[in-house]
């Protein structure tokens, strides 16, 4: 693709600008783009507990569309792969801002979108980091994290999770008094 290809957006003065248009984005990212929340293991004080982070990925072979679809969005980062290129956001605040930007223009991947958005808004606005989850935020996150998965295989063959719902409800370590967490934290105990 060459840059008269390309649908820029306008400045505010009506010029044409050097950032894409978000539909453009949005079109691009059902193309070649994928919306997902991984999910990660971990063995704590011999508990086992599982986090889960909202991501978004667009592959592409080359690098330069990537980077207009970064300097316009203003968050995220690529990386090299082995078959090209990511342009990825991995952050909260990145994946809200480029679903609230992009989610209402995407036609395949709309509903996807919304799921991580909503992982990412719950996780930014109901949770600190490196405290466990409450059991009705963890059932809520695991259920959303089920909507992508669900999503996704309409749209890609051949998805598998590594860790099932099953599996991860079987093993997670639910703390019931987080009140007592807190204190025995504070005295440096962990269970």
């Amino acid at each position: 693709m060459n840059a008269t290809n390309i649908e820029w957006a306008k400045n505010p003065d009506g010029s044409q600008g050097n950032l894409l248009s978000t539909q453009y984005i949005a079109g691009f990212f059902d193309g070649e783009g994928s919306a997902m929340v991984l999910t990660i293991r971990r063995r704590v004080n011999g508990y086992v507990t599982y986090r889960f982070r909202p991501v978004i990925k667009i592959h592409q072979k080359t690098q330069g569309v990537l980077t207009q679809i970064m300097n316009t969005m203003g968050c995220g980062h690529i990386d090299k792969m082995p078959s090209g290129f990511a342009y990825i956001i991995n952050g909260l605040d990145g994946v809200l801002h480029f679903a609230n930007q992009i989610a209402h223009y995407s036609i395949v991947k709309q509903e996807s979108l919304a799921a991580v958005s909503a992982v990412a808004y719950l996780q930014k606005n109901n949770h600190r980091k490196n405290v466990p989850y409450r059991r009705s935020l963890f059932e809520r996150l695991l259920e959303l994290r089920e909507a992508v998965f669900e999503a996704n295989q309409r749209t890609r063959t051949g998805l598998k999770q590594k860790y099932p719902k099953e599996v991860i409800l079987a093993e997670q370590h639910f703390i019931d008094d987080m009140e007592a967490w807190q204190k025995n934290r504070m005295r440096g105990i962990h269970r």
